[in-house]
């Protein structure tokens, strides 16, 4: 049975499997750091005397950078390759994180925990994973994104915790100078890899040009199924990012104590590592257009759950939030990344990339306006129903745009073509 489910041409070749865990282990941690925003918002807020909505100040211009910069990262990854990507992206989030250790204004937060690394994490995220692993992967793209994917949610679950319990021993100032000084030690170790042999790709994939300029045609551009992918990354995070954030306040709110809050939060990561590898699969079986809308309606009824905990403070029901929410978070990304490469396989990184400022302007709107409106109501249920909302909206692009429907063309396109 496992040989009639391999391609003539198998794709599980040991570079393959080493290029896929190297872009998990670097989403574990560049992904893993930058997700401890949550655990620092009360001590910060706190020692600082900041408001949720300014500290959703930074956390906007976090998720906005990482969208805005990353369709510039995409085209210097496919015109230069991934080494300096990479390289550049660890020096970034790790003097970002020493700058936040010895912040006092919003401005040295801004820059540092928000601009700084907003740029070095989508350097090292999956703008360029997707790149790289589209040179390995062909028929399999969406299971081996999801497995890029995975690490993202796995650290998560071992920073997050491991973070608070170092803010619980120390100070918040020391855990960000730790973390800086973590990510700063990767240097040498990335720059030194064979990036030669990882970054040339699989030889049965078509060698593809490097691109002549660092635009994006505009007959992508005006193409429904780019925007709907662009839409798809931008309600999924207003969905995640509008509960997420204040996720670990509200649950100390809610009776529970700050490591067993930590350890919800990252266990919500854990749970999408399931959510990641079986919608990936699923994606590949059944249609991208299936799994994205049961992982929506899962959304939705995992933010239901969280809410009831308002009402009841159960350990049932949480985990039950756990479950099913972090499942769903698996449900978009391995398919707008799958789809970005079967649409548009001449210019994956770039495209990923453009379609990836919905993903960052999504978090940035949906971190900040959940701040906005726990500073004005005083409680997180208007931030849980926008979530909600979202989710229902973010359900109709799968089933009105053809290409994102069907998971190609329909006919012989030029946008798939030439670009």
């Amino acid at each position: 049975m496992l040989q009639r489910s391999v391609p003539h041409t198998r794709e599980m070749t040991r570079a393959a499997i080493a290029v896929l865990v190297f872009c998990a282990a670097m989403n574990f941690f560049s992904r893993g750091v930058s997700e401890t925003f949550a655990v620092f918002l009360l001590p910060v807020t706190s020692d600082l005397g900041w408001s949720r909505s300014t500290y959703g100040t930074i956390y906007f211009a976090y998720m906005a950078t990482i969208g805005l910069s990353a369709p510039v990262i995409g085209m210097i990854f496919d015109r230069f390759g991934p080494r300096p990507v990479y390289t550049a992206g660890v020096c970034l989030f790790g003097a970002g994180f020493l700058l936040a250790s010895s912040m006092e204004a919003l401005w040295q937060a801004i820059l540092g925990l928000g601009i700084m690394t907003g740029i070095g994490i989508s350097a090292t995220g999956m703008t360029v994973a997707s790149g790289l692993v589209s040179r390995w992967f062909e028929r399999r793209i969406t299971l081996a994104n999801a497995l890029a994917y995975t690490g993202i949610p796995a650290g998560m679950v071992v920073i997050v915790p491991l973070t608070q319990v170092l803010i619980e021993a120390t100070d918040w100032r020391t855990a960000y100078g730790v973390l800086g000084y973590a990510s700063l030690a990767l240097v040498p170790v990335i720059w030194l890899l064979p990036w030669r042999a990882m970054g040339t790709g699989a030889v049965h994939i078509q060698s593809r040009k490097t691109p002549r300029s660092f635009g994006l045609s505009p007959a992508i551009l005006r193409h429904p199924a780019f925007w709907g992918l662009f839409a798809t990354l931008f309600l999924a995070s207003v969905t995640v990012w509008s509960v997420m954030l204040q996720a670990v306040a509200y649950f100390v709110a809610v009776g529970f104590s700050p490591i067993v809050a930590a350890s919800a939060y990252g266990a919500v990561g854990a749970m999408s590592v399931v959510g990641l590898v079986s919608f990936g699969w699923a994606s590949d079986r059944f249609g991208q257009r299936n799994s994205v809308t049961v992982g929506y309606i899962l959304s939705a009824l995992g933010v239901a759950m969280l809410w009831h905990l308002q009402e009841e403070r159960s350990l049932v029901t949480l985990v039950g939030f756990v479950v099913v929410f972090g499942a769903a978070m698996g449900s978009r990304g391995p398919a707008v990344s799958a789809l970005v490469a079967r649409l548009y396989p001449e210019n994956v990184a770039a495209i990923y990339g453009a379609t990836t400022i919905g993903l960052g302007l999504g978090g940035a709107f949906g971190g900040w306006l959940s701040g906005v409106l726990y500073d004005h109501t005083g409680d997180y249920g208007a931030g849980f129903a926008l979530s909600i909302a979202t989710s229902l909206i973010g359900i109709t692009l799968f089933w009105f745009i053809k290409p994102l429907s069907v998971g190609h063309w329909p006919e012989r396109d030029p946008i798939g073509e030439t670009q």
